[in-house]
This record gives C-alpha cells, sequence and structure tokens, in this order.
C-alpha cells in the first residue's frame, strides 16, 4: 500500500501526506508512516524516503519484501530452534517458508495412514509426552522409570530402540526399515549411533545432506517414512494398550469377607468378594460356584446367578 503511495504524481494528496508525516513525525508519533517506517527498519528495508524518491513497480517490489520478511524470519527460526529441545530432532535445513514439509507433502492414502501422520509430527515437534517429560514438569515428583519395562528412564531413545518391552512389535518394523535404507544409503544405518538413529527415524530427510530434494530422492523419503510411520504409530498403540492393562490391574479393590449372617441365603458359607465401580460385586465362595453380588439397601444383600463368569476373578 506504501508503494502505491509512492507511485502516486507529486501532485497527489497522499504523496504529499506521505512527505509531510514524515518529514515533520517523530518516532513517538501515533502516524500510519510512523508505523511505515519501524516496519521498514525491522525488516532492513532501508528508508521509506528512499522509495518515495525512487520508487518501484508493484510486483518487484512485493516480491522483494516477501523475500526479505521469508529470510529474516527463517534465520530467526533456524537460530531459536538450536536452543529448543523440542525441535533438536528436526531437520531445520528443510523447512522453507510457505512451503510445507518434503514429509508432509505425500498424501496419506487412508484415514489410519492419516492418524499415523498426526502422531509423526508429534515426535517431529517434541509434543508426544514421554514418562521422563512428565518427571521434568513434575519436578522430580513423578518417577521417570518406564512403565513398559520398568528397568530404565522412559527417554526418545528408550522408547523407540530400546525398551524390551516394545522389542516384538519394534523390531521387525526396524529390520525393514534398515533395509529400505540400505537401497540408498549403503553401510550408513551401522554407522549411526543411537541419538543418530532416533533423529534419522522421526526425520529421515537428516539422511540426505542437502538442502533441496530431487523427485527421485523425495520418493525415496517417502518409503522409508512410510516405515518409519508405521514404528511410531505400533510403538504408541502398544505402549498405550500395555498402560490401560496396568491401570486396569492397579484401579481392583482388595478383596473383602462377607459374613453367612449377612448372606443368609447362601449355604456356602462366607464369600470373597471384590467391589466394581459400578456397585457390583465379584464373589467366588469356598465351593467354587461364581455369584453376582449386588447391594441393595446398606442391610440388605441379595445374590442372582452370574451369567457371564469371564468378568470374575477366581480367587
Amino acid at each position: 500500500m506504501y508503494n502505491n503511495v509512492c507511485l502516486q504524481s507529486e501532485s497527489a494528496v497522499e504523496r504529499r501526506i506521505a512527505v509531510r508525516q514524515l518529514t515533520i513525525k517523530s518516532n513517538k508519533s501515533a502516524s500510519w508512516f510512523v508505523d511505515i517506517r519501524k516496519l521498514f527498519w525491522l525488516y532492513e528495508l532501508g528508508d521509506p524516503e528512499d522509495l518515495l524518491e525512487s520508487p518501484t513497480e508493484k510486483e518487484h517490489w512485493k516480491r522483494t519484501v516477501n523475500r526479505t520478511i521469508d529470510n529474516i524470519w527463517l534465520q530467526q527460526t533456524i537460530a531459536e530452534s538450536k536452543t529448543m529441545k523440542t525441535l533438536q530432532n528436526l531437520n531445520m535445513n528443510m523447512v522453507k517458508p510457505r512451503k510445507p514439509h518434503p514429509l508432509l507433502q505425500q498424501q496419506a492414502v487412508s484415514t489410519y495412514d492419516a492418524n499415523r501422520q498426526l502422531l509423526k509430527l508429534k515426535f517431529m515437534c517434541g509434543k508426544y509426552i514421554l514418562q521422563s517429560d512428565r518427571a521434568s514438569f513434575s519436578k522430580n515428583k513423578v518417577d521417570d522409570t518406564c512403565r513398559v519395562c520398568y528397568k530404565s528412564p522412559e527417554t526418545l531413545q528408550h522408547m523407540v530402540l530400546e525398551c524390551s518391552g516394545l522389542s516384538a512389535v519394534r523390531d521387525p518394523i526396524l529390520r525393514d526399515i534398515e533395509s529400505e535404507i540400505e537401497k540408498s544409503f549403503p553401510c550408513l544405518w551401522q554407522s549411526y549411533t543411537q541419538d543418530q538413529k532416533v533423529t534419522a527415524l522421526i526425520d529421515c530427510t537428516v539422511l540426505y545432506k542437502k538442502h533441496k530434494l530431487s523427485k527421485v530422492e523425495c520418493q525415496r523419503l517417502h518409503k522409508i517414512d512410510f516405515q518409519c510411520r508405521r514404528l511410531f504409530f505400533t510403538l504408541h498403540t502398544k505402549r498405550f494398550k500395555i498402560f490401560e492393562l496396568s491401570k486396569g490391574a492397579a484401579s481392583a479393590r482388595p478383596l473383602n469377607t462377607i459374613s453367612k449372617s449377612v448372606c443368609s441365603g447362601n449355604s456356602a458359607g462366607n464369600l470373597l468378594i471384590t467391589k466394581k465401580p459400578d456397585g457390583c460385586y465379584n464373589s467366588v465362595d469356598p465351593l467354587g460356584s461364581s455369584r453376582l453380588l449386588r447391594r441393595r439397601r446398606s442391610s440388605e444383600w441379595f445374590i442372582t446367578p452370574n451369567r457371564d463368569k469371564n468378568v470374575f476373578r477366581v480367587c
């Protein structure tokens, strides 16, 4: 818009106002032209007075402004990412203004694959929460031990490469990833350290030591990234299932004993019961017959046959 004012004739009202405001107004003024001057200085575009004296064509000025602003923000983002732990596994050399990351340029083949991509983005941006992150957030009030194997702190490297509780689902997919990498980069995977392997699995563009990829190279990376998405999604699913099972075991109530006098209709003697969240009780009597025990009032009980024996745990 300011360039359009500069392109006007010297007798135009808007141009004469621009000359006057830029000449007499200080930097503390609320004038729109003073704000334009600050933007020029912020993005190193020179002085607005110079553009008044020698205006450029609209398209050329637009390209110049966009390129300058993009470069400044890109350099600032790259500099800040070096101090951010969440972005340490993202290849910033592949981040380009106004363009998606090369690994996001491939369309998902299904809804299931789209969910894999969303999960992979969490790892790329460092937003996937592990037990070590919970311990750090709580100032070590939470134990950082892995809830799958209970052997080591649950770091990103431990989950992706080392956890013994996830090895059954991890090892087959890792072999597929290694075979895909060996096709394009022979002996490269074996030369990597554990940290480098984790980074390559999260963002496989680090396999290429360049800033721009050809179409063939992008296709190779998409094949590798497909296997990497499989890996992270499978590890996440397995980990979640183990957590759900452990939560179910931890929420089991202790066994209690109800005397025969309370349950007068029970001829088997005392009952060992476990209370369930819905108010029912798991009951097993000494003779081995499973029954469902439900409390009606504080002092009255009744027993009904248990049709689904799988919901009860034999004591």
